[in-house]
């Protein structure tokens, strides 16, 4: 199946007569402008930095994370953090926690009720039986098999 032509003469090349002075116009504008730079700065607005109410917000919220006093530039963006106290404020805890102690793999044994380490000692004592148990399942299997194989080995061989 053969494209359809189209009759490009039906369509005018070139602009009305009474657009051409302005197309010129910008033309000549336009050549003039490609040797300059253009300062992109001088057409965008500037950033205004935080108010009152939002410096106020973000130490609060940097004094409950415990990052300490908010360091500014001079348009109040935030720069830095100056005496902090540790992540959300729990390096103190943290700080008593390892001067107690605690830290160390027996350190929680002192915080610990008869009852719990009854339990303890019981789940312990299940393990070693079931333990004990396994053992002699184990090698009861190893010997059940062992006497299976030979048997079959000498039927076989004949």
């Amino acid at each position: 199946m053969a494209l359809p032509t189209f009759d490009t003469g039906a369509f005018a090349t070139n602009p009305q007569q009474w657009v051409q002075p302005y197309g010129q116009g910008l033309a000549g504008l336009a050549a003039q402008q490609l040797g300059r730079p253009i300062d992109v700065g001088a057409m965008t607005p500037g950033v205004a930095g935080p108010g009152a109410f939002t410096q106020a917000q973000q130490q609060l919220t940097a004094d409950m994370g415990g990052l300490g006093d908010i360091s500014r530039d001079v348009t109040g963006q935030i720069s830095g953090f100056t005496g902090g106290t540790g992540i959300a404020s729990f390096q103190p805890y943290l700080q008593s926690i390892q001067d107690k102690g605690l830290l160390d793999p027996t350190g929680y044994q002192a915080y610990m009720s008869p009852y719990q380490q009854q339990v303890i000692d019981t789940t312990l004592a299940e393990f070693d039986k079931q333990a004990a148990d396994w053992k002699i399942w184990l090698g009861n299997i190893s010997l059940t098999s062992r006497s299976f194989w030979r048997s079959s080995a000498r039927h076989c061989a004949v």
